[in-house]
Order: structure tokens, then sequence, then C-alpha cells
């Protein structure tokens, strides 16, 4: 939906929730230098998929989800990874089983 502050408004399916693309990655950049900055997370910090997973809306993605999995080596059905308890940092061949 879209408000000019003067009374017109232009809407497209208000009522479905659908994420913001380039702006969501911006919150998670943010948080992640916060994060980093205060010496709670680091790169080879492992994070449980089922922790990541759970802001995952599939299909809106562009199958950014599934390339990152695979790129981590973490098996998946093609969306979500098979083993959600596993674990995996952002680097590639650091992710383990539970």
């Amino acid at each position: 939906m879209i408000d000019d502050g003067r009374g017109a408004v232009v809407a497209h399916r208000p009522d479905v929730q659908v994420p913001s693309a380039s702006a969501s990655k911006v919150l998670h950049l943010a948080a992640y230098a916060t994060a980093a900055a205060q010496g709670g997370l680091g790169p080879q910090q492992q994070v449980r998929i089922a922790d990541w997973e759970r802001w995952y809306i599939a299909g809106y993605d562009g199958g950014a989800h599934p390339m990152a999995l695979d790129f981590l080596q973490v098996p998946h059905g093609g969306v979500r990874a098979l083993d959600p308890q596993r674990r995996a940092s952002r680097t590639r061949n650091s992710s383990s089983a539970r």
C-alpha cells in the first residue's frame, strides 16, 4: 500500500503479507554487524539451521536459501534443511551435525 500523505492511496493485495526484498537484507546485515561489534557473534560461530529457517519464507528469495544450503553443504529437500537441528557457520565446510 502506498499513501502519498495527501489522501491518495494505491493498494495491491493489501491483506497479503510479503517480505520486502532488499530492505529485509539490510535489517539482517545491521543485526549481524551490531552483534559482531558487541562481541556476541562471529563468522565462525555456528547457528542452528532451525533458528535460521525460522525467518525464511519459501519462494520469495529467488532460490537464495537453497543455494546457501548448497554452499554450506547442508543436505536439504529443495527448500529446507533435512536436519534442522544441524549447525552451520557462514563459511563453507564448517557445518556439523548437532
